[in-house]
């Protein structure tokens, strides 16, 4: 009876059956990797963004309140950071 099992059972469908799952199971895993991996760059790239426009924002705000009180244009460059086109641009804007 045992011996009737065995060679009813089909090693080729087996090998077969174990692919498909392996295949599934490395695919669920390459998306989940890929998926921790996008979401940890996307948030220091967005993170990265976000603070050199806040304080490319900072420094306009700076340069603003210095061009009130008359400062020279060429300290405002070298305390802003800020180049003399965005100066101008922002005696443009007033």
């Amino acid at each position: 009876m045992i011996s009737v099992l065995f060679t009813e059972f089909n090693l080729d469908d087996a090998k077969e059956v174990w692919r498909e799952e392996a295949m599934e199971d490395a695919i669920e895993e390459g998306i989940k990797k890929g998926f921790k991996e996008g979401f940890k760059e996307g948030f220091k790239r967005g993170f990265k963004e976000g603070f050199e426009e806040g304080m490319a924002t900072k420094a306009r705000e700076v340069a603003k309140k210095l061009l009130a009180r008359n400062y020279p244009i060429e300290e405002i460059v070298e305390d802003t950071g800020l180049s003399h086109d965005e100066i101008n641009q922002l005696i443009a804007e007033d």
